[in-house]
């Protein structure tokens, strides 16, 4: 469709608009770690940053998590400062959103059938998750090409079992972080591990 080429393009340049302010905060996190800790803990218990958005209106979650993948931080929201204040921690724009939510009453039934339809929304859908990630990545790798980072850091869609490990830039699963972790602590005499 159409409509949705516009609506991604849209996007591509409205994210654009929030990369000077993301890079921004990203550096300051790098930098500062400006978190508020959680039951008692500190910078000490933090192992890993985890960059968390949500695939529904990619607002953007960071938290500590400390070696068992426990959260030892309160949730700082990213970025900072949005375009239209208007939206809360939406970095998805109103015009995009409100496209979302309407596109179901308005798409040309003769044109095309429900199943096509929605393999098309599918698509759509799909690309802006992409075109988000790009862009967040990009913005990473523009403060880690300036300065060095000492903690590692994570990025998913909220609730994955995958992450893209920063450092790297390749894909990670859960348990491979926590066992990455383990590792680093490993006893000298042999020990079970059980999973919470």
């Amino acid at each position: 469709m159409k409509e949705f080429k516009e609506y991604l393009d849209y996007f591509e340049k409205y994210l654009e608009k929030l990369t000077n302010q993301m890079v921004v905060d990203l550096r300051n996190i790098v930098k500062n770690k400006p978190f508020v800790y959680r039951d008692g803990k500190n910078e000490t218990n933090i192992v890993g940053c985890f960059f968390e958005y949500d695939f529904e209106y990619f607002s953007i979650s960071l938290y500590g998590l400390d070696k068992s993948l426990n959260q030892v931080t309160e949730v700082v929201s990213l970025p900072t400062k949005l375009i239209d204040e208007s939206l809360k921690n939406y970095i998805i724009p109103k015009r995009i959103r409100d496209f979302g939510k309407n596109i179901e009453d308005t798409y040309d039934k003769e044109k095309y059938s429900e199943d096509e339809f929605y393999e098309l929304l599918e698509e759509y859908n799909e690309k802006l998750r992409e075109i988000f990630e790009k862009w967040f990545l990009k913005c990473w790798k523009k403060i880690s090409e300036k300065q060095k980072i000492n903690i590692d850091a994570y990025f998913s869609v909220h609730d994955s079992y995958y992450y893209t490990d920063l450092k790297t830039m390749n894909e990670i699963t859960e348990n491979e972080i926590l066992e990455k972790y383990r590792q680093s602590t490993k006893p000298k005499k042999l020990v079970y591990y059980i999973n919470n």
